[in-house]
């Protein structure tokens, strides 16, 4: 499968005047991103004011200048503005109707401290494709992502 959308999380939400910043920059680069040379399709969405989605309905005229391109406009987020989308070293989850974000390397310790269960809603931000965003889906129980996967054992197996 060809990737089609790429998911950039911030730790945090964004304020109204952080979100109207990062918009600035996407709405510029989605309005002339180019692969080749040649004018490319792309869009953007966001959810929870810190999850943001770049689509491009035709992945196969991207090259890899295309998708540097694409990172190179979160760099200079982070650069200019200190709002950081490019730490893949979190892991969300909703608490309570609060995204809270947690390190990876914590994942085990919170499962066994059952912070964490099979039906934490958990967000995955590692989809390919719009339409994984809407098939998988994107929030779902954690028992659906690929943190159940890797730590099945930590599971009470009756729960699940």
């Amino acid at each position: 499968m060809v990737r089609d959308i790429w998911v950039y999380a911030f730790r945090n939400p964004l304020s109204e005047s952080q979100l109207g910043v990062v918009r600035e920059k996407l709405d510029g680069f989605v309005s002339n991103w180019k692969s080749h040379g040649q004018e490319t399709p792309g869009e953007y969405f966001y959810n929870y004011n810190q999850f943001f989605f770049l689509h491009n309905p035709n992945p196969e005229s991207l090259s890899g200048c295309s998708i540097d391109s694409l990172m190179h406009v979160f760099q200079e987020i982070k650069l200019l503005h200190q709002l950081d989308a490019l730490n893949d070293l979190f892991f969300y989850r909703d608490k309570k109707g609060s995204i809270v974000s947690v390190e990876k390397y914590n994942l085990k310790k919170k499962i066994e401290a059952k912070e964490l269960n099979s039906k934490s809603i958990v967000f995955n931000n590692d989809i390919n494709s719009k339409k994984e965003f809407f098939e998988k889906p994107w929030e779902s129980e954690l028992s659906k992502s690929w943190v159940f996967i890797k730590y099945r054992s930590l599971f009470d197996p009756v729960k699940h």
